[in-house]
């Protein structure tokens, strides 16, 4: 009977007694809401973080932008570079033929190819004497002249004056190039190729320096005998009584102490293209 009491007391206590398991499976359940809790604190974080990404990349975009836009600003820099499309062409009037160093003269009586004026051609002389003066500076000069850089600059400055010459020789031929005188001055300095001998020599000067200082001498004997005196009939066609300028080596038609000329190439004389290969060559 005993028995029988201490089993039923001991069957209530179990039924009284609350479930473990249930205990564990609500605990489950809280550990599980505050784990979705916690998941949600972290996406919505994330999402924040994303959010501010997003932010940066919108930054970061603007930023490229600006950058192709000083890319845009450079590249309208580059147009400048077309100045150099500016010089002259080869064989242009009034340059020097690249790697030749031939003179083309300007087209007479300019770009509208009208008659100069009496003012034009008083212009023309001045502008051609000031230019003979130049070249006469050097040739009287260079000799002296001891730094190669210095001696190569004032050998251009000659050679472009001396180029410069021929624009002012248009303007005179375009007026009076029918003028016997005036043809027969032309004979020498541009089919003798007086004028040109020049060109030359001082463009060498300009490109090797006090190596070929020796081209001085040379230029003196022909511009002092057969191109000055031809530029003087030039001018005096004019009416003028201006001279090129010489040189201290020259007197009015050669070289002082040394080989002179007749002066002006007169109508009907030949052209003194041997006295220039003999002379100067």
């Amino acid at each position: 009977m005993k028995y029988i009491i201490l089993s039923a007391l001991l069957a209530s206590a179990a039924i009284a007694a609350p479930a473990p398991a249930r205990a564990n499976k609500g605990g489950n359940a809280n550990g599980g809401n505050n784990a979705n809790a916690n998941q949600a604190g972290a996406g919505a974080a994330q999402g924040a973080a994303g959010n501010t990404g997003a932010a940066a990349g919108a930054s970061g975009a603007t930023g490229t932008a600006g950058a192709q836009g000083a890319t845009g600003q450079t590249g309208q820099t580059g147009q400048t570079g077309q100045t150099g499309t500016t010089q002259p062409a080869a064989g242009t009037p009034g340059t020097v033929t690249p790697g030749t160093s031939s003179a083309v003269p300007p087209p007479p009586g300019g770009a509208t190819g009208q008659t100069p004026s009496a003012g034009d051609l008083a212009t023309a002389v001045a502008n051609w004497q000031a230019d003979t003066s130049m070249v006469s500076m050097f040739l009287n000069n260079g000799n002296s002249i001891n730094d190669d850089t210095a001696f190569k600059q004032a050998a251009l400055v000659a050679f472009n004056a001396e180029v410069d010459e021929l624009t002012h020789k248009a303007v005179i031929d375009a007026a009076n190039g029918q003028m016997p005188n005036v043809q027969a001055a032309n004979s020498t300095l541009a089919t003798g190729g007086a004028f040109q001998d020049v060109v030359d020599k001082l463009q060498i000067m300009s490109q090797q320096g006090k190596a070929a200082a020796n081209n001085i001498d040379l230029i003196n004997q022909n511009r002092c005998t057969n191109v000055l005196p031809n530029i003087d009939a030039y001018m005096a066609s004019t009416g003028s009584n201006s001279q090129a300028v010489r040189p201290n080596v020259c007197d009015q038609t050669g070289v002082k102490g040394g080989v002179q000329s007749n002066g002006p190439t007169q109508p009907g004389q030949t052209p003194v293209r041997s006295l220039i290969h003999h002379y100067v060559r």
